[in-house]
């Protein structure tokens, strides 16, 4: 099955609209409202129903916890030679923050920032018979800040955010050795005070992330993520005009998906309806080598590799070869599904592109591939009808 131009052209006309009508997208904000509403008028062409749920987030937690983390490594960092244990409880304080709010999504700090409304936007597409499958296909309109930090590092991010976490953990067992010499009078105290190099160093590793990490500008985000978007609309479009049997099919375009909440909140919402459905995610699939992700590392997320199996199967009968491997930076969507134990992966396209693109500026129409959109479009469809004909047989 290979979608023709009308496609192609549906969804390259869509991104630029967005790009030139509304613009910049972040959470919560006018434009990430106004682009919510434009996606659910293009859901209305090819839905049966299509409704918006908002939600309440605090999107500044997620990437700003590392100043809270920043501010106090370095008050425990300036008292370490004369209040070790207190370096100690604060370097662990800082230390769990960034697991908390980073790995395991938790809204850790999120209490010290502004609060504001965001909406998730569905659309369902019945089947022509009695439901026995649901396919999620999902995508987020919001975009983000620029990312200052990757322009400087590219891949040795990864590096710099591992070296970062080891000195800090570091510090920590250096300042409860500190400690313990001071009160045990162990002689230890003129070595341990020349190490006050390390938490001097994991201070200014801090300071350099939370500084470069996100500037104040805003990106178009036309591969990240109106490209998810435009993919699941096109195969919305399909599915409008030949109706699977037995497989129902909701289009979703989640809000606040750079602060990882609305995602999150569909989850936990429709957390009943979900038992035995199925989350196929795209994100960021306009230009870059195309990849099903299995692993989310930095949000501690396993994907199901049942899915990322069919999808890849759905690409073979497609006519495209894609590899199944772990996204090592970043994360999706699909990540809160899975963390609540739903079957999910995503599709995104990784490779050179995506750490030359991913948050920068340059991510505007004209980067984009139709051809990526139109294999992701084709697989989706190849899935869902996979799935179909099981359900027929």
């Amino acid at each position: 099955m290979k979608l023709n131009e009308t496609y192609k052209d549906y969804m390259m006309v869509f991104i630029k609209r967005i790009c030139d009508e509304v613009g910049p997208r972040l959470g919560t904000t006018e434009g990430e409202k106004r682009a919510g509403l434009e996606v659910k008028r293009e859901y209305e062409k090819f839905c049966d129903e299509t409704f918006l749920e908002e939600f309440e987030c605090r999107p500044r937690g997620f990437l700003d916890f590392i100043k809270v983390s920043a501010f106090l490594f370095i008050v425990g960092s300036v008292l370490y030679l004369f209040y070790p244990v207190i370096t100690a409880i604060l370097a662990v304080l800082a230390l769990l923050i960034f697991l908390f709010e980073q790995m395991f999504l938790k809204e850790a700090v999120d209490f010290l920032f502004p609060r504001g409304k965001s909406a998730n936007i569905i659309g369902k597409i019945k089947p022509r018979g009695e439901t026995k499958y649901l396919v999620l296909l999902g995508s987020h309109h919001d975009s983000a800040y620029e990312f200052p930090i990757f322009n400087k590092l590219g891949r040795n991010v990864i590096k710099f955010t591992y070296l970062a976490t080891g000195i800090i953990i570091l510090t920590i067992l250096l300042a409860i050795v500190m400690f313990i010499d001071q009160l045990l009078g162990l002689g230890l105290q003129q070595a341990l005070n020349l190490l006050l190099v390390m938490p001097l160093v994991g201070c200014v590793l801090i300071v350099y992330f939370a500084l470069y990490l996100r500037s104040s500008r805003l990106i178009l985000g036309a591969n990240d993520n109106l490209s998810g978007v435009a993919v699941t609309l096109a195969i919305a479009k399909y599915f409008h005009r030949k109706r699977p049997k037995k497989t129902e099919v909701w289009v979703i375009s989640f809000g606040c998906e750079e602060c990882m909440r609305g995602s999150k909140r569909f989850a936990s919402k429709h957390a009943a309806e979900l038992k035995e459905a199925c989350l196929v995610n795209f994100d960021s699939v306009g230009v870059g080598d195309l990849t099903i992700v299995d692993k989310e590392k930095m949000f501690s997320a396993t994907h199901s590799m049942e899915v990322c199996k069919m999808l890849q199967e759905s690409a073979r009968k497609a006519g495209f070869t894609i590899n199944i491997r772990s996204m090592d930076f970043g994360g999706t969507d699909a990540a809160n599904f899975s963390k609540a134990g739903f079957k999910a992966a995503t599709v995104i396209a990784l490779g050179e592109a995506f750490w030359k693109l991913w948050h920068n500026l340059q991510d505007t129409p004209d980067i984009i591939i139709a051809d990526n959109l139109s294999t992701c479009a084709e697989i989706g469809i190849q899935f869902i009808e996979n799935l179909d004909r099981k359900g027929s047989s």
